[in-house]
């Protein structure tokens, strides 16, 4: 496992650490359906080694990615676990801090962890669903669930 959650009770607030070289993506999912989350909220500091986010195209309707390939500090990553056609969907935004001290930020598509990634993930009892929404092009929460 390329995490540690630090409390697993239901509707709680924990502690997730990502170590080093986990995938981000892959290490909220696996914590989501191990633990059967029905959905979360996160937010975390920590570092990359090298990420893929993105900004979406509104008229072309994808997301048009924008590779970090050099060690990075996250500022601030947050985000929701949800679910979508039966699996879990991670949907996150991060604020990345590079050696210089600019920054860049969008929707994270994907990171590796380096040297590690805290996380403080607030779980619900409520599973939420999204919803395809073609006028948008997205999986979005539906405005009533």
């Amino acid at each position: 496992m390329s995490y540690r959650a630090l409390s697993l009770d239901p509707d709680a607030s924990h502690l997730l650490v990502l170590d080093q070289n986990a995938d981000f993506m892959e290490s909220l999912i696996d914590f989501a359906t191990t633990h059967d989350v029905p959905s979360a909220t996160f937010y975390g500091i920590g570092a990359f080694s090298e990420a893929t986010i993105a900004f979406f195209d509104r008229e072309e309707q994808v997301y048009d990615p924008i590779a970090v390939n050099q060690q990075v500090e996250v500022l601030h990553v947050t985000g929701n676990l949800t679910w979508h056609e039966g699996a879990v969907r991670v949907h996150a935004h991060a604020t990345l801090g590079r050696p210089d001290g600019s920054t860049l930020g969008g929707h994270l598509v994907d990171a590796t962890v380096w040297p590690t990634l805290e996380l403080q993930c607030q779980t619900y009892n409520t599973r939420v669903e999204r919803l395809q929404n073609e006028a948008v092009g997205l999986p979005l929460i539906p405005q009533s669930t």
